[in-house]
């Protein structure tokens, strides 16, 4: 007799052929061959993967799905991990058949629901490049476009399953860089959408360097760019930037938009000049994302007037030059009350961010509970680079004093901190 787990497996399968989710016969009465290769799967002896690529095309929408949640439930471990080196198998095979001679419609969309449901379960890498491939060939040759009439109301579905193979292996960004820009410009728009809907670190970065490829798809790009870039534990680097700051000046005013969006978003202080120029634009909406950009990255409620904001610059440029060396220069040996009007004065400079904190860093390690938690707010303000700040912060989230571990822990996580090993840190500590 089989165990509990087969019989309510059995179950499982019963009730998903007999809602209609797979056919329950084969017309000339012969048993089902789902079920069949279902059972030989439980016994021990799974079928080949073209047999199951060969049935799973025939089945109704979601019935791989279906199937993987049943086991899932109801398997032991070694039956899940035989049916997901199965399904991986299956997505080659379905690829490879159809590149070697292009299947007809209906069979093609069969392979290609099997592959998507395939890529959302257990997709990475590999099976992002054999989907995009799968697209790229169409039933008919003289299709002007190959992925629309495959997608057809898939187009969901490929995107959530490109974004979840993303978040799954990193090393998708780098296969879907590869095929944008040679698919059809429909499914080159849904790549960007899943990639700027994924969490990885290097996502902003990723889709900077695929600016210019598809010129008319650079405004979504930088949309998408823009969006990331609101999750604080993305970041672009200077290599990204150097992308996105030259279409500023782009002859389109949709790129142009969304490139000051991005810039705005990716917190950039060397746009500052040369966004306080777009502040004349004769374009409404160009003024109007410049001062969000503007006020974004500097935190400053001035109006977009643009003489106001040259002003602004200009005076916080000659205070760089002129008073903060003598400013930084008497942190070092200031008495605490001397120290908050000190630190209270750089909190405002956010312009030189980037130079200030490296030089407020040493007073993190002060044994003054007042002087820490005046610097915790001054790094606050400023909104540095977290990784100018993460070490020395982290090295106080299990601080004897409760209010310094509660300041540290809120800017680790305001400036992106790498959350996972937040957590690892505080879990051990006995005080929290």
């Amino acid at each position: 007799m089989f165990p509990f787990p087969k019989l309510a497996l059995a179950f499982g399968l019963g009730l998903l052929l007999s809602t209609g989710l797979a056919e329950a016969r084969r017309s000339n009465g012969t048993k089902d061959p789902l079920k069949t290769l279902v059972a030989g799967l439980e016994e021990g002896r799974p079928a080949l993967a073209k047999e199951w690529a060969e049935v799973l095309k025939d089945q109704p929408t979601h019935t791989t799905t279906d199937l993987w949640n049943l086991f899932e439930k109801e398997s032991s471990r070694g039956v899940q991990e035989s049916f997901r080196a199965l399904l991986l198998q299956v997505s080659a095979i379905n690829t490879e058949v159809h590149e070697a001679n292009p299947l007809p419609a209906p069979e093609w969309h069969g392979r290609l629901q099997v592959s998507l449901e395939i890529l959302a379960l257990a997709g990475s890498a590999d099976q992002v490049d054999e989907l995009l491939r799968l697209l790229a060939v169409a039933p008919d040759r003289l299709s002007a476009d190959p992925a629309s009439f495959a997608l057809g109301s898939t187009s969901r579905e490929l995107q959530l399953g490109l974004t979840a193979a993303i978040d799954r292996d990193a090393e998708s960004l780098s296969v879907l860089g590869r095929h944008y820009g040679r698919t059809a410009p429909r499914v080159d728009t849904i790549l960007l959408r899943a990639v700027g809907d994924s969490s990885q670190p290097e996502t902003a970065n990723r889709l900077s360097s695929w600016l210019g490829i598809r010129p008319l798809l650079d405004a979504t790009l930088l949309n998408q760019i823009a969006g990331a870039l609101r999750d604080p534990s993305i970041r672009i680097d200077e290599m990204g930037l150097k992308h996105v700051r030259p279409l500023m000046g782009s002859s389109s005013l949709p790129v142009r938009r969304s490139a000051i969006r991005a810039l705005g978003f990716a917190d950039d202080v060397v746009s500052i000049e040369p966004l306080i120029a777009n502040l004349a634009d004769p374009a409404e909406s160009i003024r109007g994302e410049t001062l969000q950009a503007l006020q974004r990255i500097t935190a400053m409620t001035i109006e977009g007037n643009p003489d106001r904001w040259r002003v602004w610059f200009q005076e916080e440029t000659d205070w760089w030059q002129t008073q903060a060396p003598a400013t930084l220069a008497a942190l070092e040996s200031a008495r605490p009350s001397s120290i908050a009007e000190l630190l209270r004065e750089l909190a405002a400079k956010r312009l030189f961010r980037r130079e200030i904190a490296p030089r407020i860093v040493p007073l993190l390690r002060d044994n003054r509970p007042e002087v820490v938690r005046l610097t915790v707010a001054t790094i606050d303000a400023l909104r540095p680079p977290i990784e100018l700040v993460e070490e020395p912060l982290l090295e106080l989230v299990q601080h004897p004093n409760p209010q310094i571990r509660e300041d540290v822990l809120r800017v680790l996580k305001t400036l992106g901190g790498d959350i996972e090993r937040l957590q690892r840190t505080t879990s051990h500590d006995p005080t929290r």
